[in-house]
Order: C-alpha cells, then sequence, then structure tokens
C-alpha cells in the first residue's frame, strides 16, 4: 500500500477526497503521472479504497521534518495542546525551534539520534535478496493485489512435493478478498462487490519471479485450487493487557493456499521445498527476539544503523520484482536503516522524564472493514517502525522485511512518499514496553504467541494440524519454544 502525501503535507499543494457508495474517487496532486492516476483512479478501484483509508488517516496527522504529530494535539498532554496547520519546511522548523527553546525536555525527546549513515554491504545485499525472492510470492485477486511469503508447508509424504502452502501477508491486503469458506473460525472480511465482483477474474494469482540458468528474470502465474483464512491476528491479546477498545488488529494475517497439483505448487514455490526442505539451506531467521527486547537498544548505535532489506511486486513494476536496495531512485543515499526521529509512539514518556522510543510510529489511528456490517471496523494496535528509504510502492504491502543477517523484522505496511521516503514495517514480534508509569504495550509474537496472547499461527496449527508435519515442526526447535 502506497500514500504519497510529500506535497500535500510539506508544499501545501491540495487533493481531494469523495465517497459514494463505498466507492471513493481521489484527485491527485499534478506532479502524479497521468499513468498513475489511471492505475489509481479508473484501473484499481479496490486498491483506491485501500488507499483512501490511509489517506483519510495521515490527513489527521501533521508530517514534518521527519516528525509526525497528532492534528488534535502535540506531545498527547492537554498542557502541550496546540494546532499545526500545514506549514513549508523552513517555517516549520522555525516552529520546532520556539518550543524546543522554550522546554530543554522536550527539545531531548524530540531531538534525532547522530549516529552515522551505514553505506550497503554489496556481498550482503547480493545474499539476502536471492533469499528474499525464494521466499516471495505476489498475490493477484479480483479485489486488489499485494505481496506474501512462505511461511510455512505441510510436509509431504513419499518424496512428493507440498501442495499445501501456508502464506504469511498484510491483513489490508486482503480486506475485500472472498474467502471460500470458514473452516478456521476466522472472521471474514466482506468482499468487493458490483462490477468488480465478476466472474472473470480467478479467485487468486500467485505470481513468483524466478531467475533462469541466463540469470533472466521470469514470471511464473499460478492459479490456485483454494485459499483460506487459516490465522487472522484479531482480538488475539488478552483483554487485560490490551488497552483497544472494541475489535482491533496487527496487520498480519495467514493464508492456507492449496494448489492444484505437484507441477503447480512447484512453479509457484520455485522448488522451496527442495532448497530448504530437503537441502536443508540456511533459512531465514523468524525467531529472531528483536529491537525490543531491551529498552537500552533504543540508544544503542548498532539499532539506527542495521540496514534492513524488502522486495515485492508493486503495481507499476507488476512484471518483476522491486527491491529498495537497488532502486534508482536510493541510487546514490544510505542504507535503509531505523529512522533516528522521534515519532508519535508513546508520547507520554515525555511527561515522566523518560526517552523517546525513536523509530517507532503509532499504527492505533488506521481501521480495517472485516465483515459485514457498519460495525465491524477494526482498529490496527501497537506501533510500526519506520525504515528509511523502504517506499517500495503500492501492492509491496505484505512483503517481507529482513535485516542483513537475515533476520525476519516484520512486514512492510505502506510507504510515506514524504522525503526520506519511509516504509512502515508491522512487528512480527515484540517484547512489553513502557508507555507511562502506569501503562505497557502487550508483548506478542504473531507467529508462536506467548504468555497474555489468545491466539497466533502456531495456536491454529495445534488445534487444526495437531497430527500432520509441516516445515516449521520439522525443522525449527524454535518453533516449539516460547517467547
Amino acid at each position: 500500500m502506497q500514500i504519497n502525501l510529500t506535497k500535500i503535507m510539506i508544499g501545501g499543494a491540495a487533493a481531494t477526497l469523495s465517497c459514494s457508495g463505498g466507492v471513493c474517487a481521489l484527485t491527485l496532486i499534478p506532479s502524479i503521472s497521468p499513468f498513475k492516476q489511471k492505475l489509481i483512479r479508473e484501473d484499481s478501484p479496490p486498491r483506491q479504497q485501500h488507499l483512501s483509508s490511509f489517506e483519510q488517516y495521515h490527513w489527521k496527522s501533521r508530517q514534518q521534518d521527519g516528525y509526525r504529530f497528532k492534528k488534535e494535539k502535540l506531545y498527547g498532554s492537554t498542557s502541550h495542546k496546540k494546532e499545526l496547520h500545514l506549514y513549508t519546511k523552513t517555517s516549520y522548523s522555525e516552529e520546532l525551534k520556539k518550543i524546543y527553546e522554550a522546554d530543554e525536555k522536550k527539545k531531548e525527546f524530540h531531538m534525532p539520534h547522530g549516529f552515522k549513515d551505514r553505506e550497503w554491504n554489496n556481498q550482503k545485499s547480493i545474499e539476502i535478496e536471492q533469499k528474499i525472492r525464494d521466499y516471495t510470492v505476489g498475490l493477484n485477486h479480483k479485489c486488489g493485489s499485494g505481496t506474501g511469503w512462505i511461511l510455512d508447508y505441510e510436509w509431504p509424504e513419499n518424496g512428493k512435493y507440498p501442495t499445501k502452502w501456508f502464506i504469511a501477508t498484510n491483513a489490508h491486503v486482503f480486506e475485500r478478498f472472498d474467502f471460500s469458506s470458514s473452516t478456521y473460525k476466522q472472521a471474514h472480511p466482506r468482499s468487493c462487490t458490483g462490477r468488480w465482483n465478476t466472474g472473470s477474474f480467478f479467485q487468486l494469482g500467485v505470481w513468483k519471479e524466478v531467475l533462469s540458468t541466463n540469470n533472466r528474470k521470469t514470471i511464473n502465474r499460478v492459479g490456485v485450487k483454494s485459499t483460506k483464512l487459516f490465522y487472522a491476528a484479531r482480538n488475539h491479546l488478552e483483554d487485560a493487557l490490551n488497552n483497544v477498545k472494541g475489535n482491533y488488529f496487527h496487520d498480519f494475517i495467514v493464508l492456507e493456499v492449496e494448489f492444484h497439483d505437484q507441477h503447480d505448487a512447484r512453479e509457484a514455490t520455485d522448488n522451496f521445498h527442495e532448497k530448504y526442505g530437503v537441502k536443508k539451506e540456511k533459512p531465514i531467521n523468524f525467531f529472531h527476539e528483536g529491537i525490543t527486547k531491551n529498552e537500552e537498544n533504543f540508544f544503542k548505535e548498532e539499532t539506527y544503523t542495521t540496514p534492513y532489506y524488502v522486495g515485492g511486486f508493486p503495481i507499476d513494476e507488476e512484471t518483476q520484482m522491486t527491491f529498495n536496495h537497488n532502486l534508482d531512485k536510493y541510487k546514490g543515499l544510505p542504507a535503509s536503516t531505523l529512522s533516528q526521529e522521534t515519532h508519535n509512539y508513546a508520547p507520554k514518556r515525555l511527561n515522566h522524564g523518560k526517552n523517546a522510543f525513536r523509530g517507532l510510529g503509532d499504527h492505533s489511528s488506521f481501521e480495517l472493514q472485516w465483515g459485514t456490517g457498519s460495525a465491524d471496523k477494526q482498529n490496527l494496535t501497537g506501533f510500526i517502525y519506520w525504515i528509511n528509504q523502504m517506499d517500495i510502492g503500492a501492492g509491496g504491502s505484505g512483503s517481507m522485511v529482513v535485516d542483513e543477517n537475515g533476520n525476519l523484522l516484520g512486514l512492510y505496511s505502506y510507504g510515506t512518499g514524504k522525503e526520506r521516503e519511509q516504509g512502515g514495517v508491522q512487528p512480527i514480534r515484540s517484547y512489553s514496553l513502557e508507555m507511562s508509569e502506569n501503562e505497557k504495550s502487550p508483548k506478542f509474537d504473531l507467529i508462536r504467541g506467548t504468555q497474555g496472547q489468545k491466539s497466533s499461527y502456531k495456536s491454529q496449527l495445534d488445534e487444526y494440524y495437531k497430527d500432520k508435519q509441516t516445515f516449521l515442526k520439522n525443522n525449527f526447535s524454535e518453533f516449539n519454544a516460547s517467547f
């Protein structure tokens, strides 16, 4: 999912958003090419519905000089309440300067770290790109498109190639998908209707980019036999630990995708089972404890200078995968690393004399429509990581984000399109963080679960695949360990 709000938010250029009958039309700023306007406004109405939701969310915020403030208030305290209008970059900086001069604590809280940028390691870039390519698939359906990655698969018998696979992606990528059945007791989203719900579209197509022997890239496009919602990270935390009222989500789901036969499965996964299941090549590490293990990590140089990689299938590059580390628009820029800036997560820490969680942003202002009624809106919960130079474009939502050592951080959810072109990343897990003196964020692990979590991918597997073997069950002791 892509949000390009740079000129709206900084330069003051206008954009209008109008909705009627559940369909939204966006009149974009003139600098957007006619081709991209056509993609968003005419050719891709389902995608536009996703975009409009994010547009409304970001219109409520003020994003300038790398800082993110709520429209209603600054710093999350009534004593600091202040309306911020659309400033130019210079005048906005002057406004911040006045605030800083008035209160040194605020200045310290909002000043970014000054760690030196890192450059890409070419050898590691080659290695990590190939691993991401091995895991990643494009996901195309009649109501939208996005990117997913291989989380697990049912272990085959008698040397056969597996035909049932578990694909992870963002929930919002399938917000309008028509799932075939509710076998796994998961609430389903409301399918797109009207002229977009026609028999001319297959239910789900899986795209896989492969490299031939002469290093030429080709795309395998494979239809599937069935697609089921195996797990959605929805209402999955213990009530005592969760501070969100009503239904809520982490932006993460797992699909059970069944192919028609072994040939289709092999084409769609580029022989993944042979490479990682049989030959045991080193996989991506799904179980890294991550940045939030210690609060001290938010003050370490290593935290903010570790490069991150993402690769997906944006809609303006549908014939090939796009990776952040070799995008033309990022040539000559440093590696993609965690933002050193203070965003809008846990602002109450300022009032209690605590430092900011630099690089984390609040995810709670965005909603998903998940169900058939008007009351079925779900708030996204928790935080996102903001990673610099990681805006790969609409259609990249759901892509895995991996550090240079092959550790999974989370899922690319959307890009800001602003000066640093940051990407928002849904964490795959987090330790509890102290939000204020009397409030802590919940600990969670979307793959394995943890104490205080009602459901996870693993809990679903334990219930519905209890007597069956899978790739994760067979090969990773960490999968059965507690977080």
